[in-house]
């Protein structure tokens, strides 16, 4: 049997490919969610809730996929009322040099980038 094989597309890039997977389903994007919670109105499912711990809009959900890394995530999925297999993996801390020893968070570090704009014919 052969591998299955994922690429980008040439125009979209590695974008394509989870614009192709969510093809079917239904996506909402650009919302920021505070909280998860286990709602009272069914077992397996999770609400999303605002920092006031309102519940975003009417529907329940399956699953949640986070396309966040970092802290946000590591916040966010310490809000769900029980462990879940994404706390451990999810895990991270800021440090400004990595450490000399493995280690099981995800290290972050800030990323400084200096913009230089110099006139042509001023070199």
């Amino acid at each position: 049997a052969e591998d299955t094989f994922w690429i980008g597309s040439q125009a979209e890039g590695m974008g394509s490919v989870s614009g192709w997977l969510a093809r079917s389903q239904v996506v909402k994007q650009d919302i920021w969610v505070a909280r998860l919670a286990r709602p009272k109105k069914g077992p397996g499912a999770w609400e999303l809730q605002d920092r006031s711990r309102q519940q975003i809009g009417e529907e329940t959900y399956s699953y949640v996929v986070m396309a966040h890394n970092g802290k946000c995530a590591d916040r966010l999925i310490k809000t769900a009322p029980m462990r879940t297999d994404a706390h451990a993996p999810l895990r991270c801390k800021f440090t400004a040099e990595p450490s000399a020893s493995q280690t099981d968070r995800l290290e972050l570090s800030s990323l400084w980038v200096c913009v230089l704009a110099v006139p042509v014919g001023a070199a």
